[in-house]
């Protein structure tokens, strides 16, 4: 945890003191939305059921082949599975997260594909079982990383595949893979 931290802490003193020389550009500008289908792995994959999400992110390139962006999603509900499932209830856990990336990333004449990195702030949130089990809720820590290729619909929009892997600590304390289809408007 304390490892995460510090990383974060140095990341956030590089990115403002290369701000100071910054220029934006709007051309360079992604705004991007992504519809996903969560999975939980390990033991937590064991309980819970999958859940739809909803990504949006921001991106800007920095270098040619790198881009740096905020994003933010949110899983609907990964609801309890099988033998897991309470009393025919609607338990489930919601899950917010937001955090800055890194994106490494080529192009080929229409098509793109790329590497991704990120650093993740995860909110979580489980409904109350009227007097069976308690509502809980807390904040963790995590990273993800993955990979993505996108094609070139017009000279503004690409649409493409992404598969990204979150493991996060702390009491949440479980691992997910995200399948999406992302959607971006280059300005």
């Amino acid at each position: 945890m304390k490892k995460t931290m510090i990383i974060a802490a140095l990341a956030a003193v590089g990115l403002s003191a290369s701000a100071s020389a910054f220029t934006f550009e709007k051309s360079k500008l992604t705004l991007g939305v992504m519809p996903v289908y969560s999975m939980p792995q390990g033991n937590r994959g064991d309980v819970l059921d999958n859940s739809l999400g909803l990504n949006i992110s921001g991106e800007y390139v920095v270098q040619d082949n790198i881009k740096l962006g905020l994003e933010m999603g949110y899983a609907f509900g990964y609801d309890a599975k099988g033998r897991y499932k309470l009393w025919d209830s609607d338990y489930d856990i919601k899950v917010f997260n937001f955090g800055p990336t890194v994106k490494y990333f080529g192009t080929n004449e229409k098509l793109s594909y790329y590497a991704v990195a990120g650093l993740g702030f995860y909110n979580w949130k489980s409904a109350e079982i009227v007097n069976r089990v308690p509502a809980d809720s807390g904040s963790d820590f995590g990273l993800n990383v993955g990979f993505g290729a996108g094609y070139e619909l017009s000279t503004n929009w690409t649409g493409g595949l992404e598969m990204r892997y979150h493991t996060v600590g702390g009491d949440l304390n479980t691992d997910f893979i995200n399948l999406g289809f992302k959607l971006d408007y280059k300005f």
